[in-house]
């Protein structure tokens, strides 16, 4: 059979200033999630027949749990802190009388932080006005910074210490921008254009190295021993994020979106590195409170009374969204759909 893969998530927020007197507006949060991909299943034949004796089916298990602290005074500034709970079964026993099955527990941890520049809302809290167009019409200007460090831990190993693997800890930095215009309809907010680039550097930090030890007889015997870069790596901020170079260490993201009326959205990117094969992707999405915000723009909806309408631009929203690869790479025509409920 195919690869499978299951999740799910709950995640709750609150604002403390509703509820305390703080002298800036705080905000915490806490999510957990649940992630497992079932491999292809495997089969355990006898040497000397083709009759299948007993199946199996890897698996990979991530368990997260986040807690996040956001605050806003002119500048917007978020911090994150993610435990990981690693679960891999590679198979249920091992070709060994009396050896356990293959598998392997670990705990690691993420950290990081972002920043929010909120261009215009700044410029006007300076000049004490409102920057807009027309009566209605806002411009939007958004710059944002982030850095994460993940997979922080010793490890993972199977059956023995001695064959513990390093976790791939790295680093990550992050650059956004966001242009647009923004109105509202009914006394609801709402985006009528706007277009996102983002660009995200990625480097692997740890270092194998093998360490001569001398033998009788003239041999010598290796051992591995694992280091970590500190820092940002070899991210060169500059030449990464903003020319999209790379110098064959570190991996580049690269992504645009253009939405309109928070109903269409069309989105592309690109990936280089040494990690995998370079590839790009292109898709579009389509949101039913976007719709809905229209409709009541030309006044074929009524959203101030009480009824579905109303509700959908408050309450709840469902989203679709398609995506594929395209270009050069092994994976192009291959595409992802999904169809998100959010309340």
């Amino acid at each position: 059979t195919g690869n499978s893969l299951y999740a799910a998530g709950v995640n709750a927020g609150v604002n403390l200033e509703k509820y305390f007197k703080t002298p800036i507006p705080v905000s915490v949060g806490i999510g957990y999630s649940w992630i497992q991909l079932t491999l292809t299943q495997f089969e355990v034949e006898p040497i000397n027949g083709p009759s299948v004796i007993s199946t199996w089916n890897a698996s990979q298990t991530l368990q997260n749990l986040t807690i996040a602290l956001g605050t806003e005074y002119w500048l917007r500034l978020g911090i994150g802190y993610n435990f990981k709970w690693i679960g891999s079964t590679l198979a249920p026993f091992y070709p060994t009388d009396g050896i356990p099955a293959v598998e392997g527990k670990a705990i690691a941890h993420d950290y990081g932080i972002t920043l929010d520049i909120p261009l215009i809302d700044i410029i006007s809290r300076m000049k004490n006005q409102d920057i807009q167009f027309g009566r209605f019409t806002f411009p939007v200007a958004d710059l944002s910074f982030s850095y994460t460090r993940n997979n922080i831990g010793d490890g993972i190993y199977y059956l023995t210490p001695a064959n513990t693997q390093p976790f791939p800890r790295e680093a990550v930095l992050g650059l956004s921008a966001v242009f647009g215009l923004r109105s509202q309809v009914d006394n609801r907010p709402w985006t009528l254009i706007s277009f996102t680039w983002a660009s995200e550097a990625e480097d692997n930090l740890v270092s194998i190295s093998g360490v001569p030890t001398p033998l009788q007889g003239g041999d010598t015997a290796y051992t591995n021993v694992v280091s970590y870069k500190s820092g940002l790596g070899d991210i060169a901020p500059i030449d990464n994020l903003i020319f999209g170079r790379t110098n064959g260490n570190v991996d580049l993201r690269r992504g645009w979106q253009l939405q309109l009326a928070e109903f269409l959205y069309v989105r592309g990117g690109s990936f280089t590195g040494e990690s995998s094969p370079d590839y790009s992707t292109l898709g579009l999405g389509l949101g039913l409170d976007g719709l809905v915000k229209i409709l009541a723009a030309y006044d074929l909806v009524d959203i101030d009374r009480p009824g579905i309408y109303s509700f959908i631009v408050d309450h709840l929203d469902l989203q679709y969204d398609y995506s594929e690869y395209t270009g050069e790479s092994y994976a192009t025509g291959t595409n992802f759909q999904s169809l998100n409920l959010m309340i």
